[in-house]
């Protein structure tokens, strides 16, 4: 779908996104219009029939309507400002959803067990936002010359506006910031799983966080999209 906002503009993105809420609020009168809407209505009635698919869904077009807004990533000035901006507009939310849905054992975490993972999170988070931005920075830089659904939200940007850097110097800087946080991420959950030591259940949790990071860079470095 980014790739299909980039192309457009917010109002042509808002309509899909409008025809998504009306699929997902009234699916048995939805008449798909476009591939977009037909690719969708095969998905979301794959996805009603499981428990707990709706707040997955709405998550997700959630994570679409921040592609809608007129003034998207404007009026960031800082990285840290950036960081609490993307943790939405970059799906996060949704991919941490998706690792305790689609696993049984995860699903049944209590609150307070939730709760005590949300640190390991929200690392995991910054280091997906930040090196998808990396990776993806010529891409979006291209995007936004182009169309209006394509502006430049991307934190190789922020940095370099905020320090007076090179896009070079800035990449490097967010770069290094990435692997800090792997470091950090593994200090962090080892102290977790000796705290919580027997708790499979957090075991398979924290696993399952630290792979979201590995394999986004995985990904990152395989897909053509970046190449």
């Amino acid at each position: 779908m980014d790739d299909y906002f980039d192309k457009h503009t917010l109002a042509e993105n808002a309509i899909v996104v409008s025809r998504l809420q009306s699929l997902l609020s009234s699916p048995a009168t939805f008449t798909p219009a476009s591939t977009i809407n037909s690719m969708h209505a095969t998905l979301f009635a794959k996805s009603f029939p499981i428990e707990g698919s709706l707040p997955i869904l709405e998550t997700y077009i959630a994570m679409l309507e921040c592609h809608c807004i007129p003034t998207r990533g404007t009026t960031l000035s800082s990285l840290r400002e950036y960081l609490i901006f993307c943790e939405v507009d970059v799906g996060m939310p949704i991919c941490v959803e998706l690792l305790y849905w689609t696993d049984p054992s995860l699903s049944v975490l209590s609150s307070s067990e939730r709760e005590s993972l949300a640190q390991l999170e929200k690392v995991a988070n910054f280091h997906v936002s930040i090196l998808n931005d990396v990776f993806s920075f010529e891409r979006e830089w291209k995007a936004a010359q182009k169309a209006e659904g394509g502006a430049l939200v991307n934190s190789v940007a922020v940095l370099a506006g905020e320090m007076n850097v090179s896009v070079h110097a800035a990449r490097q800087l967010c770069l290094a910031l990435v692997r800090a946080w792997e470091v950090e991420f593994l200090a962090m959950s080892e102290k977790f799983l000796t705290e919580n030591e027997g708790e499979e259940r957090l075991v398979r949790a924290v696993k399952g966080i630290e792979r979201r990071m590995s394999g986004a860079e995985a990904f990152s470095w395989r897909t053509a999209r970046y190449l």
